[in-house]
């Protein structure tokens, strides 16, 4: 019920493609199934006409742990038998997704990065995410430790690798996410530059301000040519599942990136970066056509006359509330292109 409402909500925010770590249980027909259900919502006219098969799709990306065999076992075979079921609407190429460096050894993350080397697919690990992690990995104490202590077996005490390490192997993968990478040191973003064609950084601003993390490292990331996705992490640090929530609080906290290179960061960026099928995400020619929209309320007196793409994108981050086009058969509206969410999301 809670995957449902998730990719319900996404939807209704405008999300048209989603990356989302997933554990068992989980079941490709209930994307197959909402699809039905979302198409309900829809105006007669865009029903008929302009709305694909597939309302939203879904990249999964199988959480594999091993702090203990038994979970080692659990999780593999989850994530196999899950790759290897039927392919139904909405779903797309699953990846994998080692939890966590104190939950998943360098044993787990190697086979994951070798995996999806050979077939192309994505690799997805929490990493650097707060200080209390880089505490039990470097020192083996604080209250990760004392948690974590209680839930692993010596195999898996033996393998557990620091940041270094998890990133080494990560960027011998086809295409990896780091997701957060809060605390990530000037070494490590270097690292990250030299293998930027494998490797983005998945940043939740409105996670990591609940969570009253220091400043993230994002522009920098950004100035050295990094990719940096925006995401909203899950609804236990976050109020919503709305991505343009997430453009709208980096704007709220800096001046330096213009409106359009936020809004990149959910659109062509991730498109690009995650070689989303068909250019979604992606205003250009040959791009598939899943729309969102952005809701144009204008207060009285107020002067909305747009001159250049740079007064649009900052208009529509201020202002803009995005939504499914397909809804409104009106069309007064400014139309956007695609969206990608822990989700990681991708509005088109």
């Amino acid at each position: 019920v809670a995957i449902r409402q998730g990719l319900f909500e996404s939807w209704k925010h405008g999300v048209r493609w989603i990356v989302d770590n997933v554990t068992a249980p989980w079941d490709p027909a209930w994307i197959s199934e909402l699809q039905s259900e979302m198409r309900s919502e829809l105006s007669p006219i865009a029903s008929s006409v302009l709305v694909p098969d597939a309302l939203v799709s879904v990249r999964p990306c199988f959480e594999l742990i091993d702090v203990r065999e038994e979970r080692w076992q659990q999780t593999n075979k989850c994530a196999l038998d899950l790759i290897g079921g039927p392919k139904l609407l909405g779903v797309d190429a699953a990846g994998l997704a080692p939890h966590a460096p104190y939950t998943a050894s360098t044993q787990v993350t190697r086979r994951a990065a070798d995996w999806s080397r050979k077939h192309r697919r994505l690799v997805s690990m929490h990493l650097a995410e707060s200080r209390e992690e880089l505490q039990w990995l470097d020192h083996r104490t604080g209250h990760l430790g004392k948690w974590i202590e209680t839930k692993i077996d010596e195999k898996h005490r033996s393998n557990i690798g620091t940041i270094d390490e998890h990133l080494c192997l990560l960027a011998s993968a086809w295409r990896s996410l780091v997701v957060h990478g809060n605390f990530l040191n000037s070494h490590q973003i270097d690292w990250l530059r030299q293998h930027r064609e494998r490797i983005a950084v998945v940043y939740c601003p409105r996670s990591h301000a609940w969570f009253h993390h220091p400043s993230h490292p994002w522009n920098d990331m950004k100035s050295r040519g990094i990719p940096v996705l925006l995401g909203t992490d899950s609804r236990a640090s976050n109020p919503d599942l709305n991505i343009w929530e997430e453009v709208k609080k980096i704007a709220r906290l800096t001046a330096v990136c213009e409106p359009s290179g936020l809004a990149r960061m959910i659109t062509s960026d991730a498109s690009r970066f995650l070689d989303v099928p068909r250019n979604i995400g992606r205003m250009e020619l040959g791009g598939a056509t899943h729309l969102t929209a952005l809701r144009w309320e204008q207060s009285d007196g107020e002067d909305t006359t747009l001159r250049t793409e740079n007064e649009l994108w900052r208009w529509a981050v201020q202002h803009g509330v995005p939504y499914p086009l397909e809804k409104d058969d009106r069309f007064k509206l400014v139309a956007l292109g695609v969206n990608n969410s822990h989700g990681l999301s991708c509005l088109p």
